[in-house]
């Protein structure tokens, strides 16, 4: 397994990202084999990211008796091409994107998470929006460019006769904490995201934004292993992720338990693994 180039991933590591000058060059290669490197979605920001998945991460060394570390990257196409190269051992995956490793990479499915979730727009208590009039010649803020939750929402407007770019346009934050901060500083008319998202954001939401429109059901992201990994080192995995307990009760993607899956379980998303699979192609 070939460690992270620093240019193309963020370690999460304590309460800070760390700029190490390499994986390797930080370990013996005993503990360097040894390491198990996780990739995490991009959804949110690197502390609160850290914040929520810090209980998986010492859950995984004290059941697999092995050290984890905890990898982000800038956006979803690094998080795609650093998956595919084998940076991380194990990555959570948006489920388009799973879809994509598990039956193009031949990258083994271990777990996704049992919640499932909605696309969901949303704008500040105080905006009064009629849909999709009001839409027009605004902007609406989204994540990722290859994110579910954006593709799902171009679709959306096109079904409806907005074209991104001529009658409506997106801006792009960089988390989806970022994301209601550019509706507060009046950036964007409204947010589109994930319930499990927003219900993850560390600081909490509570009365900040209301929900104005629910665009799909979708599933909820997923660990996929690099196929170098092997089955049995898979198996460990999966069943460490099984084992899992969420230490808080709650609807947010990072306090679901996990259920062995099957990559037949995002055939609905599909057509969205299609056009990430040109986009990506696209910049090769």
């Amino acid at each position: 397994m070939k460690p992270p180039s620093l240019a193309r991933r963020r370690v999460l590591c304590g309460a800070a990202a760390l700029a190490l000058p390499s994986a390797r060059a930080q370990t013996a290669p005993a503990e360097d084999r040894a390491l198990l490197r996780v990739g995490l979605v991009p959804y949110l920001s690197t502390r609160s990211l850290i914040t929520l998945y810090q209980p998986l991460r010492e859950h995984l060394e004290q059941t697999l008796q092995r050290r984890a570390q905890l990898y982000t990257a800038h956006d979803f196409r690094t998080l795609a091409d650093n998956a595919r190269a084998g940076e991380y051992d194990m990555a959570l995956l948006p489920p388009h994107i799973a879809r994509i490793a598990v039956a193009d990479w031949g990258h083994p499915l271990v777990a996704r998470f049992a919640q499932t979730s909605e696309v969901q727009l949303v704008t500040l208590p105080t905006v009064a929006l009629v849909l999709p009039a009001d839409l027009r010649g605004r902007r609406i803020a989204a994540i990722d460019p290859l994110s579910l939750t954006t593709l799902v929402l171009r679709r959306w407007l096109a079904e409806r006769g907005l074209v991104v770019g001529r009658d409506v346009g997106i801006l792009y934050a960089h988390s989806i904490s970022s994301g209601v901060v550019a509706l507060e500083r009046g950036d964007a008319i409204a947010l589109v995201g994930a319930i499990g998202q927003f219900r993850d954001i560390v600081e909490g939401v509570e009365g900040k934004i209301k929900v104005v429109a629910t665009l799909a059901s979708i599933p909820t992201p997923a660990f996929v292993a690099h196929r170098s990994v092997s089955a049995a080192d898979v198996a460990r995995l999966r069943q460490a992720l099984l084992e899992f307990v969420p230490q808080s009760a709650g609807a947010g993607i990072s306090r679901s338990p996990f259920v062995a899956g099957d990559v037949q379980d995002f055939a609905r998303v599909e057509s969205y693994s299609a056009e990430v699979r040109r986009l990506l192609a696209a910049h090769r």
